[in-house]
Parts: C-alpha cells; sequence; structure tokens
C-alpha cells in the first residue's frame, strides 16, 4: 500500500530555515522509521548554492560519515542521499539558487536501488548490494542536532516521507499535488 507516513504541517505554508534553524523530531513520536523501502520528497528553494554541505532531511548524527538515517542533503546545487554507508550524489548540479525544485530520494530494499528524482526527471540511480536498511529514523529538517552541518537556507515545502519506494510515475502523479490534510 502506498502510505504517506508524514508530512510537515500546518498544510498550506513554507518553512524558511535560515540563521541555525531547524526541526528537530529526535524526541517525538513523529521520528519517522524506516524500516524497508521509502521515498522522501520535499520541494526545496535553496537561498544560495555554495560548497558547503546543508541537510535537508536526516538523522541526528553530527557527521555525514555517521548517518544511519535516511538523509538529503545539498551542496554545490548537487543532491547527495543515502543511509548506512550507502551513498549517491547527482553527477550534475542540478539546483539552483531562488529556485523551487521537487527532490524526490527512492531506496528499494528488494532491488537495492536507491534513485533521485529532481521534477520528477530520473537524475541517477545505483543499485548497493546485500542487505541494507536504515538504521536511524529521519528526526531532523534543515540541520543537524549537533549542529556541525551549517544548517539549510531557503524554503521548504510538501515535505512527504512514503513507506515504499514511488515509481517515477508515482513521483510525477503527485509532483504539483498540495498537501490537503496532513494527516493522510
Amino acid at each position: 500500500k502506498d502510505t504517506m507516513l508524514g508530512a510537515v504541517e500546518p498544510a498550506g505554508h513554507t518553512l524558511y530555515f535560515g540563521d541555525g534553524c531547524s526541526i528537530d523530531l529526535t524526541d517525538n513520536q513523529n521520528a519517522l522509521s524506516l524500516a524497508g523501502s521509502f521515498t522522501l520528497e520535499a520541494w526545496l528553494q535553496p537561498d544560495g548554492v555554495d560548497d558547503v554541505t546543508r541537510v535537508v532531511l536526516g538523522g541526528s548524527q553530527a557527521l555525514p560519515a555517521a548517518e544511519s538515517a535516511p538523509f538529503i542533503r545539498v551542496v554545490n546545487g548537487f543532491v547527495e542521499t543515502g543511509f548506512a554507508g550507502v551513498r549517491l550524489t547527482t553527477p550534475v548540479s542540478v539546483l539552483q539558487s531562488g529556485v523551487w525544485n521537487q527532490v524526490a530520494v527512492t531506496f528499494d530494499v528488494s532491488s537495492g536501488a536507491l534513485t533521485v528524482y529532481v521534477n520528477g526527471a530520473l537524475i541517477v540511480s545505483k543499485a548497493f548490494q546485500g542487505q541494507r536498511r536504515p538504521g536511524k529514523p529521519v528526526s531532523i529538517m534543515g540541520a543537524t542536532a549537533t549542529a556541525t552541518l551549517p544548517p539549510l537556507h531557503g524554503g521548504l515545502d510538501e515535505v512527504r516521507v512514503w513507506n515504499n519506494a514511488r515509481t517515477q510515475a508515482q513521483v510525477v502523479a503527485t509532483l504539483y499535488t498540495e498537501i490537503q490534510d496532513p494527516t493522510q
């Protein structure tokens, strides 16, 4: 079943991050544990594109190498994603300063494929061997809990976490669908 596990509320509002702002779900029942296949989706508008790694979504780990929760980070317009020793970066810069883009990351546990879509277009996909599973929940938006990586500067909207690896057709089908009720 295609079930959205969580969404940022209130619906219809954009979150803007900067100057150390973040949302921390670490001590909250809303931390999103993903035991198998998953999809992370978010509309992102970076205020700048620089050579600093900035957290969009992730876990509470301070250092990128230690991150076992699924994550999305941006650096120089590139999208980085992964979890528990699995890492993937877009081969080209796909984000521009001040421009809204929808980023979707899927992981299919049966094939080991980690895939990045931007605005519904397939950017990169790679299959990883062995049994890979996220080790920690998605619990941070906009920064790391210890702030060792700089915070995201920009807008974040329509954040969705799904309990399956959505297909490209499914990502495209809901690309411009706004979340009306965060509980659905």
